[in-house]
């Protein structure tokens, strides 16, 4: 491995058949010394971005209308090409996300980190009240300026920031990259909630007050046509110690 791709999308909504509608990446050499390239594309998507989409990264219909599909991008073949690399290490935040969206466009990165399950990893204790990118931007003091969040371009820089602290945390030698790979390929556990009536709480808390919630929940991701790997995995655990 001799290189990374900090890469974050935008897209047309969260459903399974959204798609891209920016893409923007960091390409640096493995030392983390210098920019390689810094790439950030619009793309016109297959769909109609939806409104709920557009009110968090504010991209528009008018904004992409010119431009090409992400499949009909004249370099399409070459951004396939380097995400695919065994030289390569693409970084994300909540990778499972961003992963899935270019797997749609026919590209499958063979080499991953998941930001958001190094955190959770390094964060066993729950210190953290949440793990989300632009949180950890602020909790960790991050120096990142003149950098707006939701925008792909913006989002790929706080998660350089992000993954330098991380990877320091974790020794800074090239082995744990490999370690890193491992935790960003399995499930990890979620601690706390970050929606509904128990947002911000532990969710081994729960456990105690309200089991019978904890197994609505579960039946209810597992009943999803893409459920959250992580919330099961966490789930499943806490409730295998009670039945």
């Amino acid at each position: 491995m001799k290189e990374f791709l900090f890469f974050d999308v935008e897209s047309t909504g969260l459903g399974e058949e959204d798609r891209i509608c920016q893409l923007a990446f960091i390409h640096m050499d493995i030392g983390m010394e210098k920019d390689l390239e810094i790439f950030n594309r619009f793309f016109k998507p297959p769909l109609p971005i939806k409104i709920d989409a557009m009110e968090v990264h504010h991209i528009t219909e008018g904004k992409v209308a010119d431009q090409p599909s992400f499949r009909e991008y004249p370099e399409y073949g070459k951004l396939k090409k380097l995400f695919e690399s065994g030289d390569v290490v693409a970084v994300a935040h909540n990778a499972r996300f961003d992963v899935g969206m270019l797997q749609k466009e026919g590209i499958t990165p063979r080499n991953v980190i998941c930001t958001l399950k190094i955190a959770r990893h390094l964060d066993a204790n729950s210190v953290i009240p949440s793990h989300a990118l632009q949180y950890l931007r602020y909790y960790l003091n991050l120096d990142i300026q003149d950098v707006l969040a939701h925008d792909a371009l913006g989002d790929a820089k706080v998660l350089k920031a992000l993954f330098k602290r991380l990877y320091l945390k974790m020794g800074g030698t090239p082995p744990v990259l490999t370690e890193m790979i491992k935790i960003s390929s399995r499930p990890s556990a979620i601690t706390r909630f970050t929606f509904g009536k128990y947002k911000g709480e532990k969710i081994v808390d729960i456990v105690k007050r309200d089991i019978g919630y904890l197994r609505w929940l579960f039946d209810s991701e597992k009943g999803k046509e893409n459920p959250d790997e992580d919330m099961l995995y966490t789930l499943a655990n806490l409730l295998g110690m009670v039945d």
